[in-house]
């Protein structure tokens, strides 16, 4: 479904062939009243699943400015992430 672009860029697809090695480590937020709470619930596992190295985080919060404030000084302030 969509364009030859979005079918080469997959995530699904491209988490499931990433090497856990070579993969960067990946951050995520998601706020539990976002419409797109589930989608990154299953990409969340996806990441489990093939060993690759991230943190998902959920809060109070939807898909806006407000959440995505927080998002980005709590990742600015994570001593856990690489190369900090």
């Amino acid at each position: 479904i969509g364009s030859e672009t979005r079918a080469a860029n997959d995530v699904y697809a491209l988490a499931s062939a990433a090497a856990p090695a070579t993969t960067p480590y990946l951050w995520l937020a998601e706020g539990t009243d976002d419409p797109w709470l589930d989608v990154n619930r299953e990409m969340a596992r996806v990441l489990k699943t093939r060993g690759l190295r991230y943190e998902y985080h959920e809060r109070p919060g939807t898909h806006d400015w407000t959440f995505w404030d927080w998002a980005i000084t709590a990742w600015l302030a994570d001593p856990h992430v690489p190369g900090r």
